[in-house]
């Protein structure tokens, strides 16, 4: 199977294309900055540019696409959020539109949005796909309009297209992204290079998913063909509290100077979307399972960054 892989070089996409190579698929990764790995293609591209899309997309048989603008950038410059989230994904299906290629469009649960109030339990969990949407900032926002756009080319246009709709996602390479909203990378790291790091918060509950189980996900979805739905949920299969996190780190790291204080508002300035997402139907028709509790993430991220336990 040829895929091609936009956004391929990120933290998520790095996962990706190295699951696909692990099952022996040809990969094309298209983005603004090289991937790690050796044994794939490369294209230097901008998701905006049409032609350039177009002619990566002439190149394969099923698309992964991932390539976006995430926050805290959304918020910072919305025209430019609009441009790559949503203009980019209409490149991207302009150019199946008419073949028998396949996309696998990334999006998010920030397209539902605050399901009952900031810190508060959504209205009934685990969340399902067919959940209303009603995204309360230009991420989400963005994400909505993806999912619409996919919906009407798969309605109207006959082209192969499923959206994956992500839980709370972590694992290495997050951080420099997402800054100060990536706790759970500063955590891991601090506790493991000995920083004295205080969080809050400890006892919010949140469906938090490993970018290993993200790319197991996707990957299965790339390989079916017209299937039976059109929105598909990865997430963890549970919630987990960011305590939890603390403990494992304190049994790998007996000396670490992390503290966790108890309480629920631990994005003070966000309004995040605490549920879980129900699996179950990527369970049903892809065989997909979540294999990376907090512990064995913990590890693996570990692992990843060549830091010693």
């Amino acid at each position: 199977m040829r895929v091609l892989v936009t956004g391929g070089s990120g933290a998520i996409g790095s996962f990706v294309v190295e699951e696909l190579v692990n099952r022996g698929e040809e990969v094309t990764v298209f983005d603004i900055d090289p991937p790690v790995q050796n044994e794939v293609y490369f294209i230097k591209g901008d998701i905006t540019d049409q032609e350039g899309v177009l002619d990566a997309v002439s190149k394969v048989e099923v698309v992964i696409h991932l390539a976006a603008i995430l926050p805290p950038a959304c918020e910072q410059d919305p025209h430019r959020a609009e441009k790559v989230n949503v203009g980019g994904t209409l490149n991207i299906l302009d150019a199946v539109e008419g073949t028998e290629k396949r996309v696998v469009c990334l999006s998010s649960k920030g397209a539902l949005g605050s399901m009952a109030g900031q810190y508060a339990h959504p209205r009934y969990e685990p969340v399902s796909e067919s959940h209303y949407k009603n995204p309360v900032n230009v991420y989400g926002t963005t994400k909505m309009s993806v999912e619409q756009y996919c919906q009407a080319y798969s309605s109207n246009k006959d082209v192969d297209v499923s959206v994956v709709r992500l839980a709370s996602t972590w694992g290495p390479g997050k951080g420099p992204r997402h800054g100060e909203l990536d706790l759970i990378s500063r955590m891991i790291e601090g506790a493991a290079n000995g920083e004295k790091i205080h969080v809050s918060g400890g006892d919010q509950k949140n469906d938090l998913v490993y970018y290993a189980d993200i790319a197991q996900g996707l990957v299965r979805l790339a390989r079916g063909r017209f299937l039976p739905h059109l929105v598909y949920h990865i997430g963890s299969g549970g919630v987990v509290k960011l305590s939890d996190f603390g403990d494992v780190l304190a049994n790998l790291f007996p000396d670490s100077l992390l503290t966790i204080e108890g309480g629920l508002n631990y994005f003070e300035q966000v309004q995040p979307t605490y549920c879980q997402l129900d699996i179950s139907r990527a369970r049903q028709d892809v065989g997909y399972e979540p294999k990376f509790d907090v512990e064995a993430g913990i590890k693996d991220y570990l692992l990843r960054m060549g830091i010693g336990t």
